[in-house]
């Protein structure tokens, strides 16, 4: 074996046993469903426990909508923008900012969004070869993770 792939196994090695001391720990489990929802998917959560994610409602089309969860109530969250078909809520920073994606136009288009006190704003990546935009995490200084999509063949 080559010496630098033995060095690679040894600290994956070391770091995995790491894990064991984790598995001892108590954890508790708590579910989580918007009222009156066929689905109920949580995305992010904040320090101080409030919760992002997306729900399917039990109408005849199951929308999706996303959803404000601040440990007492849900809050639905539905981008407000001409042609939007669903809202996904995907993380949430320590200030409450949440940032997720909505579809518009029969799944044609896809924009990241960012929502902060009420008020929506639209995100997409600048490059003239993207298509598909989603803003998947926040942090606390309001810094924007995510993916897009290329029409590039």
């Amino acid at each position: 074996m080559p010496h630098h792939q033995f060095r690679m196994l040894l600290i994956l090695g070391l770091l995995l046993s790491g894990l064991s001391v984790a598995r001892a720990a108590s954890y508790t489990f708590t579910t989580l469903d918007v009222p009156g929802a066929l689905h109920t998917q949580a995305w992010g959560i904040n320090d101080r426990g409030h919760i992002a994610g997306l729900y399917v409602d039990n109408s005849a089309n199951q929308d999706n909508h996303g959803f404000l969860y601040d440990g007492s109530r849900f809050t639905p969250l539905n981008v407000p923008f001409p042609g939007t078909i669903l809202t996904r809520a995907l993380g949430i920073s320590n200030p409450g900012h949440i940032v997720g994606v909505y579809e518009a136009h029969g799944f044609e288009e896809g924009h990241g969004f960012l929502y902060i006190d009420g008020v929506f704003t639209s995100l997409d990546v600048p490059f003239s070869n993207a298509n598909f935009t989603v803003a998947q995490g926040i942090n606390s200084h309001s810094q924007i993770v995510g993916t897009y999509t290329s029409n590039r063949h």
